[in-house]
């Protein structure tokens, strides 16, 4: 498995940060978006991007574990600092004071990093199940649609508009398979349950989205 692969995005996100930094002063701001090149940015959309991030690397993490191999709670640190970095850092607490903290973007956000979270400590903890199989498939319908919504995340800030789409369209079809996976997936249990939790924020407003117990 390379790993350096899953930091692509991560990348790609610290660029722009960089870029939109550097460009502060000359963006026009209003109600909490900037905007550069033609691009309109919402600062709550990209801690998503961040999280989305997290939770492909605590995927990642935690599949390891299972093998098991070397590198799987290292991940699943790193998922946490990034978590911590999104909900507590101070690209939130500026949010919360321009008064964006009660809006659906912000709410979708802080459901998304605590379902995350509660995922995160099962998975710490996770060892080889009886189920492992079921556990498995879980992981990878996890992976899709954390993958699937980095690529719409990612769609909105491209500026180029026939590739915007393509990363949508992409976006949406891996969540739309994930929803697929997981309705023939075993449900029971805590360990099912906290994923198919994420999973179902991560795919909203997808059609039949996987319920929860």
């Amino acid at each position: 498995m390379k790993l350096h692969a899953l930091f692509t995005p991560l990348i790609l996100l610290l660029a722009i940060t960089a870029c939109n930094q550097t460009n502060q002063q000359a963006e026009d701001q209003t109600k909490g978006q900037h905007t550069q090149i033609g691009v309109t940015i919402n600062p709550t959309n990209q801690l998503g991007i961040l999280i989305e991030h997290a939770i492909i690397i605590m995927t990642q993490g935690a599949e390891l574990k299972l093998h098991p191999l070397k590198g799987g709670d290292l991940m699943l640190a790193q998922s946490a600092d990034l978590l911590r970095r999104a909900m507590s850092g101070p690209e939130m607490s500026e949010m919360h004071k321009a008064g964006e903290g009660h809006s659906p973007a912000m709410q979708r956000t802080h459901d998304l990093g605590a379902a995350a979270f509660d995922l995160l400590d099962l998975m710490m903890s996770l060892k080889e199940p009886s189920n492992i199989k079921n556990i498995r498939l879980f992981h990878y319908a996890l992976s899709m649609a954390s993958e699937g919504s980095n690529l719409k995340s990612l769609a909105h800030l491209e500026t180029n508009k026939q590739l915007a789409k393509v990363l949508q369209q992409q976006g949406h079809d891996m969540r739309q398979a994930s929803i697929n996976l997981t309705q023939a997936l075993n449900h029971d249990g805590a360990y099912p349950q906290a994923v198919l939790k994420v999973i179902k924020l991560l795919t909203a407003h997808e059609k039949n989205m996987p319920k929860e117990h």
